[in-house]
């Protein structure tokens, strides 16, 4: 249940994501640099999960 909980907001969160970054006129970003977008969106759903852990193990092993 857990998963499906975090799989829904992740699709929520990287929906709004792309919404705001193609609204955003600050960025300066156009619709052709949807790619980039969700190339970086990606990579650090793959990567975050790994630094998170990675980080953890660290903290617990420093407290021993």
């Amino acid at each position: 249940m857990r998963a499906l909980i975090a799989c829904v907001i992740g699709a929520i969160i990287y929906r709004l994501a792309i919404a705001f970054a193609l609204n955003a006129d600050f960025l300066g970003l156009q619709a052709q640099d949807l790619n980039l977008i969700t190339a970086v969106l990606v990579t650090l759903a793959i990567v975050l999960p790994g630094v998170r852990t990675s980080v953890i193990g660290k903290l617990t092993r420093n407290k021993a």
